[in-house]
């Protein structure tokens, strides 16, 4: 189901973003390494080295972000502030941005980089489908490394038989990654989908569990979960892709 923002709540945030001062304060320096080309991954440089990088998955006809968001990402668009010690370093993925946060963020992006990218594309997150086609690599899995269980890679709770050595998140990089390279998919934290979870207009839906999960039917590529726009939490994140608009 395609559900969006209403036409003011697109305009607060774009208003959010391109507010006088807005850009200077995030530091924007450059753009990306080249424009985008069908089927060729996409590198976006955010300043001060910091880089965001897309990878072509032909299933969706879109990029897909390689990993979470980091906080190193993120802090080229918004300091954060109070980020517990452990959950703050440079590669790991920003936690305690909600919904809100997730889509400003977005729109930053296409703020400095619309131009580099084909008509009618966009810096957005990802639906649930969208979403859970990428996760399983276009099959009908159960996990994202397949069928079987424990785990073959992911950061969750703790699971007898398997161990991703981190107490936390994991540095994005550490994450694990499916058959198309994308890292996360599995577990480390949960991330934010554009659209609205069970048909409410009051909860945006979340995939992909977390370091805090062990249940086995939240590690499900088809498991969905769901929050209210505004919550933020030590294990929820989100990953950009760049696709058509909704």
């Amino acid at each position: 189901m395609r559900l969006g923002l209403s036409l003011l709540g697109v305009a607060l945030l774009a208003a959010a973003v391109s507010a006088p001062g807005a850009r200077e304060q995030a530091g924007v320096e450059s753009n990306a390494v080249e424009a985008a080309q069908f089927g060729s991954p996409v590198t976006v440089a955010l300043g001060d080295g910091v880089l965001m990088e897309f990878a072509w998955v032909a299933a969706t006809n879109m990029w897909v972000g390689r990993h979470e968001v980091t906080n190193a990402q993120y802090r080229r668009f918004k300091p954060l502030r109070g980020q517990a010690t452990k959950l703050n370093g440079e590669s790991q993925p920003v936690v305690y941005v909600s919904w809100y946060d997730a889509m400003k963020f977005c729109l930053w992006l296409d703020e400095e980089h619309k131009q580099l990218l084909p008509p009618r594309y966009h810096f957005r997150l990802p639906t649930g489908a969208e979403w859970e086609l990428f996760a399983s690599c276009g099959e009908s899995r159960t996990y994202p490394w397949g069928n079987p269980f424990p785990p073959r890679f992911g950061n969750y709770g703790p699971i007898d038989g398997y161990s991703d050595g981190f107490e936390l998140t994991a540095p994005v990089t550490r994450s694990g990654a499916n058959e198309w390279g994308l890292l996360g998919v599995g577990g480390n934290v949960w991330e934010w989908c554009y659209n609205s979870y069970r048909e409410s207009k009051h909860h945006r839906m979340l995939r992909g569990g977390s370091w805090k999960e062990a249940y086995e039917a939240y590690l499900r590529t088809d498991f969905k979960n769901g929050s209210p726009p505004s919550t933020r939490f030590s294990n929820v994140g989100f990953r950009v892709v760049i696709g058509l608009g909704k």
